[in-house]
């Protein structure tokens, strides 16, 4: 109980990644979640896309969406699938956590050839970035450590932000 009301625990070390959440919970930026919550509702289609522990997540919340609005939501990892699914009414929302593991520059190209809006959600800052996406959502300010592979890499902040996200889309109950 004294670790989940966020006092020191005797005898327990936190370790990075949770000094790492501690400081992306700390500057959340709500805003992030208000213009993504935009967007969406601006597309009849949603598409989810990653790779590895990222199609995971991305499999995780296109559940979410479809239980919690009338968009229709995919979630797929083959930029083939991309080619055949989007269209100018789909956003396109690539989850990466640093952007370093493939291009998204082939899925970017097909997807704007059909019309389609596409954003990156990712995790690390990276400048690469910048050119396979109309626009970024940047999520933490502290990379996790440079000797984790990206597929080592923990997608915490994704599900935080979201599930924020997603609230906006449920019915407030008073």
């Amino acid at each position: 109980m004294e670790f989940l009301s966020g006092k020191d625990v005797i005898g327990y070390t936190s370790t990075n990644e949770i000094q790492r959440i501690r400081a992306f919970l700390d500057t959340f930026d709500s805003q992030l979640v208000d213009d993504l919550h935009s967007m969406i509702l601006d597309h009849k289609k949603l598409v989810l896309f990653g790779y590895g522990p990222s199609l995971l997540c991305a499999e995780y919340f296109a559940y979410r969406f479809r239980n919690c609005t009338d968009i229709t939501t995919m979630a797929v990892s083959d930029p083939i699938a991309v080619k055949n699914m989007v269209d100018e009414t789909t956003l396109l929302v690539i989850l990466t956590e640093t952007g370093r593991f493939h291009s998204f520059q082939d899925v970017y190209s097909t997807a704007k050839n059909k019309g389609c809006d596409v954003i990156i959600i990712s995790e690390e800052f990276n400048t690469e970035l910048v050119t396979q996406c109309d626009k970024i959502f940047y999520l933490a300010q502290h990379a996790q450590p440079e000797y984790l592979q990206a597929y080592e890499k923990s997608r915490t902040t994704f599900f935080i932000f979201l599930e924020e996200v997603i609230q906006r889309f449920l019915p407030h109950q008073s």
